[in-house]
């Protein structure tokens, strides 16, 4: 089976699956271990997943070795081995492999392992490119989020012929960078980027933000009863097929195999959005599976949760400063004067280690101060919203 990319494995068949269980040559051991790191629950995948990439790379597989130093840098095994991390992903990228070489650039401007340096990412995804006869469409997509993040000259039109190009090669997720470019989020839909489901929601919220404002005008304006009643019946119907629409498309989006739309489902419950109840219970569960396949910022919803009492269960602010330091291991950048402060404090003492070699020579270099220098109330980390990693 041909599976590039993370969504694919959503989208198996139990049949699918099972003859992945039956193979032992790498290629199925691979993807294999690839199945259960992307669709099923942190607690019950990592051993059979290590152990798929293990043997797979007994058999030769350079791509096993990105996967197992993955889950060495995320801390899928209780700890994050950055020593072991590099080892793999410079073995792979030394290989020739692709991914690893664009892991290794996404690092450098993301700040894994090094100081980020945007400028000095984008002049190695450069050095990398040339050297593929056949470059992969992903370092098309890396290196136009790195112009789209830069923000300056041309640097936006160049994402966009960046993003253009990885689509033209067959990578359908770079329609989520062609923000200007009409109906691209409907093309990503029909091609089957379930991120552009989000991104039309997204629109649609918009619009219906601005019904409610309508609301508060019409009250104001109207003078005749009966006018005014129309209206309002007429904008209440506009808003529920609205939140229909709005809800199908986060259906659609998980049946289509996004990560983010768990963030999405869970403030709808969290803040009774979209004509639905405040419900905790849900909005923690979704914000789990979220967590659960990757997404930072459902980690930083639990931690939120968990910090101001509203999660369904005993979580306290212990789970709350370890959830705050998982959201950052998986890329909400915004966790880290966080994570650097509960450390300060004397929590986190067993991530000490962690702390210490991968998120405070960060923290420096972007304060130009070492953390007990700074104010305890500086909070000024930008975000980048995780989007490095959206190309992995």
């Amino acid at each position: 089976m041909d599976l590039k990319y993370s969504y694919q494995y959503f989208r198996l068949t139990d049949e699918q699956v099972n003859q992945l269980k039956n193979s032992d040559d790498a290629d199925s051991l691979c993807q294999l271990g690839c199945w259960y790191v992307f669709t099923v629950p942190t607690d019950d995948y990592v051993d059979r997943a290590a152990d798929c990439f293990r043997k797979a790379i007994e058999e030769g597989s350079v791509e096993a070795k990105l996967h197992l130093a993955n889950m060495y840098r995320l801390g899928d095994f209780g700890y994050v081995d950055m020593k072991e991390y590099k080892r793999l992903r410079n073995e792979a990228m030394s290989a020739g492999y692709q991914p690893a070489a664009m892991r290794y650039c996404s690092d450098i401007a993301y700040g894994v392992g090094f100081v980020p340096n945007l400028d000095a990412a984008i002049a190695e995804v450069q050095k990398w490119m040339v050297r593929f006869d056949n470059p992969d469409p992903r370092w098309f997509d890396l290196l136009g989020w790195m112009y789209y993040t830069k923000e300056d000259g041309d640097s936006f039109e160049k994402s966009n012929r960046l993003f253009q190009k990885a689509i033209e090669k067959g990578y359908i997720d770079s329609y989520i960078g062609l923000e200007d470019v009409p109906d691209s989020y409907e093309k990503g839909r029909a091609a089957g980027c379930a991120d552009c489901c989000l991104l039309i929601a997204y629109d649609l919220e918009k619009r219906y933000l601005d019904l409610f404002s309508d609301t508060a005008k019409a009250v104001e304006d109207f003078s005749n009863d009966d006018d005014k009643r129309a209206f309002l019946k007429a904008n209440a119907d506009d808003r529920a097929g609205l939140e229909k629409e709005i809800t199908a498309l986060f259906d659609e989006a998980v049946k289509m195999g996004s990560v983010a739309v768990y963030y999405e489902l869970g403030c709808m419950y969290r803040e009774g959005k979209f004509g639905h109840k405040v419900n905790n219970k849900k909005a923690w569960d979704n914000f789990k599976r979220g967590s659960e396949l990757g997404s930072p910022l459902c980690f930083t919803m639990m931690s939120l949760m968990a910090e101001e009492g509203s999660a369904p269960n005993d979580c306290g602010k212990d789970d709350a400063r370890l959830l705050r330091l998982k959201a950052l291991r998986y890329g909400d950048e915004e966790q880290l004067s966080a994570v650097i402060k509960d450390y300060l404090n004397g929590d986190l003492e067993e991530y000490a280690e962690e702390i210490v070699q991968n998120y405070v020579p960060i923290y420096e270099s972007l304060n130009d101060e070492s953390p007990d220098e700074t104010d305890e109330d500086d909070d000024d980390y930008e975000d980048d919203d995780g989007r490095w990693d959206a190309w992995a």
